[in-house]
């Protein structure tokens, strides 16, 4: 039977750092029924994969925003494990399995997992935008994107880029993993899809254009170039029905005046 760790939606309203939510995360997790807990910080740390430092550093800010109290205990003189009381906070919540912290993730990735899981249908699918990420989650769009392909890398989720009509690259769609051992067999499929000239050059063509990285000064300046190029390729990739290998290299020649 799946352990899952509830945490409340209105967190993202209180512009918690990836840190910070990570810390909390962990201190929910060892909690009792009664929200209350006793775990020392280098017990916190060691499950959330930071110093104990910034276990401190966290605790404090959890404690500002009222989501947890904190008790120090002392015994014979000396401080012994803190008591922790988590608030009880109604409302919607999401549902992450105890099983997350077994892949070390760092604060970025954990609050991008846990902001995409909050966007999840019950179909495990999701479809936010990467600004509506990095918003929720209080990161940079390029943490998200690095924290994106860790996240892919660890089994955790699938996406997929979702071209339009127009060759513009629209919202991502992920598909959120609880058995990681499933990517394997994905993968599988894909490669099985992926074997015939004419899907390969167009996933050729995508990965291309989704590696041109820039920042938000370039973007301005890079998309009106970038829509370009797609709409090219998707208007000489539509155009072949029948693709063998007497045309391949006279395909090659023409991607590469797009390209």
């Amino acid at each position: 039977m799946k352990r899952f760790i509830k945490i409340p939606k209105v967190v993202f309203e209180l512009d918690l750092t990836p840190l910070q939510l990570l810390v909390y995360t962990g201190i929910v997790s060892l909690k009792s029924k009664e929200n209350y807990t006793t775990a020392t910080a280098k017990v916190i740390a060691k499950r959330c994969n930071i110093s104990t430092n910034s276990v401190y550093t966290a605790v404090n800010a959890l404690k500002s925003v009222g989501l947890i109290n904190k008790t120090n205990n002392i015994k014979n003189g000396k401080n012994i494990a803190n008591g922790y009381h988590i608030r009880n906070v109604s409302g919607a919540f999401v549902k992450v399995e105890y099983t997350i912290f077994k892949f070390k993730l760092s604060p970025s990735e954990f609050a991008s997992y846990v902001t995409i899981k909050s966007k999840c249908n019950h179909a495990n699918r999701a479809f936010p935008s990467l600004k509506q990420i990095s918003e929720l989650a209080h990161i940079c769009i390029d943490t998200v994107i690095s924290a994106i392909r860790e996240l892919a890398g660890k089994g955790l989720l699938l996406f997929q880029h979702y071209i339009r009509r127009c060759g513009c690259f629209g919202h991502n769609n992920y598909i959120l993993i609880d058995e990681p051992e499933a990517v394997n067999a994905h993968n599988k499929i894909i490669k099985l899809k992926s074997t015939s000239a004419g899907a390969c050059l167009k996933k050729a063509a995508s990965l291309f254009l989704h590696k041109i990285g820039y920042s938000k000064f370039w973007a301005t300046r890079l998309d009106s170039l970038k829509n370009y190029i797609r709409k090219k390729i998707l208007t000489h990739y539509n155009s072949i029905h029948i693709v063998n290998f007497k045309k391949k290299s006279k395909i090659d020649q023409q991607m590469k005046q797009f390209i």
